[in-house]
């Protein structure tokens, strides 16, 4: 559903955009049209409002979510945020500032605004597909990211193109601005300002991704720390776990999850990775779900059933096995800042081969 609000809309974008271009190349061949002056006034205007768009595209995305009132959606938590769905997307840039820094957002958006009036004039030709691909995911993506509500789930949608977009712009931005202080005759700060950029783009998006900070101890009172998440492991072991169950299945399994839980985790893992037919009773009881297996066998196949509790078997044979007993650990899921620490993670997954 999250997906579905926001591609459509992105895909119906994309279509009109990819039929006023076909429909526009044809118009500009027949009838072209002269190479536009920008060394006029009207030109340099032209420029100038170019050249500001990725700084207003900034200020609307930073400023939106507070241009709406907070709805409060009873039973959050009090560490959560209280917003609705389509409030908390709003935030979207404000993701960006927690795992890149805001002076990286800064200089992308100085990098973009300056390659953005060399590309009008000419002079960079080289940046105009990139310019244009990244500055489509960017603005698309942040304003309609269609992902759920926590994080780090919800930085999926920066991983493919916003933030290499942003990085990459970022870069190329600090890079110019050396270049233009150093043609100002402005040597000594072009070159303190190296190492000080070079922190900006680093330093913020460490301390989120590797936590680092100060904390009380040591023989000084106060020490430095590095426990972010990017040096604690998640979610290991999942796949020889999954391997494991997989292979416990019979060949010729067809297999029903009689219980919420484990429909939720591994239906698709089962139907996907394993490659077995897979079923989801809603509220199954058990009429219905030996109604089901009846089906099953009759139609040839092994009807299995999975649960994450054996006592959830017990009504319909037995012969349990346990298939799958994992102890991990996963990010902590959180809305208002990125993640931090990790929590206890734990499957457990009981077979009924109903057939034996």
């Amino acid at each position: 559903m999250h997906n579905k609000g926001s591609v459509l809309p992105l895909v119906a974008l994309a279509g009109l955009v990819t039929l006023l271009t076909a429909g526009g190349v044809p118009l500009l061949r027949r009838h072209w049209l002269p190479t536009p002056d920008w060394s006029g006034r009207r030109g340099r205007w032209w420029l100038g409002v170019a050249a500001a768009l990725p700084f207003a595209v900034l200020v609307v995305l930073a400023v939106r979510p507070y241009l709406h009132p907070v709805a409060v959606v009873p039973g959050l938590r009090p560490r959560h945020l209280a917003m609705t769905y389509h409030h908390y997307l709003q935030f979207s840039l404000h993701w960006v500032f927690w795992y890149l820094g805001v002076p990286a957002v800064l200089l992308a958006a100085l990098g973009a605004a300056v390659l953005t009036r060399r590309c009008l004039r000419g002079e960079t030709p080289a940046w105009v597909l990139p310019l244009i691909t990244f500055s489509w995911i960017i603005v698309t993506v942040l304003y309609r990211p269609a992902i759920v509500p926590h994080q780090p789930w919800a930085s999926r949608r920066l991983v493919p193109g916003v933030l290499p977009g942003l990085i990459l712009l970022s870069v190329w931005g600090a890079g110019w601005l050396i270049g233009w202080a150093r043609r100002q005759d402005y040597g000594p700060v072009a070159t303190g300002a190296v190492p000080l950029l070079a922190a900006a783009l680093v330093l913020p998006a460490a301390m989120t991704t590797f936590g680092l900070g100060i904390k009380d101890g040591g023989p000084l009172g106060i020490r430095p720390v590095a426990d972010g998440w990017a040096v604690r492991a998640t979610e290991a072991g999942e796949i020889a776990a999954v391997h494991r169950m997989c292979a416990a299945l019979p060949a010729k399994a067809s297999v029903v999850m009689v219980d919420g839980r484990v429909s939720g985790r591994f239906t698709e893992v089962v139907r996907g990775m394993c490659g077995y037919p897979t079923a989801v009773l809603p509220g199954p009881t058990q009429a219905s779900v030996r109604r089901v297996v009846r089906r099953i066998a009759a139609a040839g196949r092994e009807p299995v059933l999975l649960a994450t509790n054996r006592a959830n078997l017990a009504g319909y044979g037995t012969g349990f096995q346990h298939i799958m007993l994992l102890h991990t650990t996963q990010e902590v899921g959180i809305m208002t800042h990125p993640p931090e620490t990790v929590n206890p993670l734990d499957f457990d997954v009981w077979m009924l081969d109903v057939s034996r």
